[in-house]
């Protein structure tokens, strides 16, 4: 963990210094040095974020704010948080929503964008290497459930991890190296799924590649 979080700092210590000593003068250049920085720093915060959320959920439950939430809204927020990063990190995401214009859960929004969040860090990480670079949400109904998919083309998960990821700290045995992160994003979104009154599934690799999670909260109109 200690080497998940230096890594990024000392990315941002380096470009800072080779910026603030004038050694990038083109213009270009320069601009792919600040978005370099915009990312490691969103990086750092992330994780740092895990840290500091799984250390609060092992110390107490928190305190859910459940209020009505339009499943479109929920959506556009996702978008407009993740779009972007999404881009920087090569990908194209496409959310998918087959409910109806009215659907709308009882739920604690914010808690719910950080499980999905977490869920679309780890497509953006695990699947930088796939030809495919879209990534997907979709959203249906089953079975009295919302069910929130999040899908990438990644080399998927192999099957005598399917249990582990899920723990603090694990990661796959063919975990990319170069990925980072801490192995506490799975695990953190599979804890405030159960506190949402709903569970995260790892589910069957998609017919051509990647993997698959789901989501299931109950409905309510």
């Amino acid at each position: 963990m200690t080497h998940e979080l230096r890594t990024p700092l000392t990315t941002l210590r380096l470009y800072l210094d080779m910026l603030l000593n004038g050694m990038v003068r083109e213009e270009d250049q320069r601009r792919e040095y600040i978005q370099t920085l915009h990312a490691e720093a969103d990086r750092l915060n992330r994780l740092v974020g895990n840290v500091l959320d799984f250390s609060r959920l092992e110390k107490q439950r928190p305190s859910l704010i459940r209020t009505r939430h339009p499943v479109n809204d929920l959506l556009v927020q996702l978008a407009a948080t993740w779009e972007r990063r999404c881009h920087d990190a090569g990908k194209e995401l496409v959310i998918e929503n087959t409910l109806a214009a009215d659907a709308a859960l009882w739920t604690d929004g914010a808690l719910l964008q950080q499980v999905l969040g977490n869920l679309l860090d780890n497509a953006c990480k695990y699947s930088r290497g796939a030809q495919d670079k879209h990534l997907w949400v979709r959203v249906r109904s089953e079975n009295a459930k919302v069910c929130f998919e999040v899908e990438d083309r990644g080399p998927g998960v192999a099957k005598r991890d399917r249990h582990a990821i899920f723990r603090a700290f694990r990661r796959g045995g063919d975990a990319d190296v170069t990925a980072g992160g801490v192995g506490l994003g799975l695990a953190l979104a599979k804890r405030w799924s159960n506190l949402l009154g709903g569970r995260l599934l790892l589910l069957a690799a998609p017919a051509r590649s990647g993997a698959c999670f789901r989501v299931e909260l109950p409905m309510t109109a």
